[in-house]
């Protein structure tokens, strides 16, 4: 019996995350390989999604290069974020990952020292 699922359709890959039915998704996996960030420098354009849940605003897609691995999918929102929002979003990510990397190093230094 095989595992395989049937794909139901494709998402496209954005900077605004994955798009599929007029709504955009994200998952841990692209959000850890900073799929939206990177996405100029990306071969990936579109993903194949194989499961519409019975939960709301959630799907499953195969992860690109491996066609087992399937990941779960949450709507970012129902409608399309402006694109300020966006960017007041990814601005206060990249602040977030400057003050960690500073706690970080600071850290480091004091075990240096001690």
């Amino acid at each position: 019996m095989s595992n395989k699922k049937e794909i139901l359709g494709i998402g496209k890959v954005t900077g605004k995350g994955i798009l599929y039915e007029e709504l955009y998704y994200s998952c841990d996996f692209a959000i850890k390989e900073k799929w939206f960030e990177k996405i100029n420098l990306l071969n990936i354009t579109e993903v194949s999604i194989v499961s519409c849940s019975n939960i709301k605003n959630q799907i499953e897609m195969i992860l690109p290069g491996n066609n087992e691995k399937v990941v779960v999918c949450r709507a970012i929102h129902k409608n399309i974020t402006p694109d300020e929002d966006l960017v007041r979003y990814y601005t206060r990510i990249q602040e977030l990952k400057f003050e960690t990397n500073k706690i970080q190093k600071k850290k480091n230094q004091n075990e240096i020292f001690y």
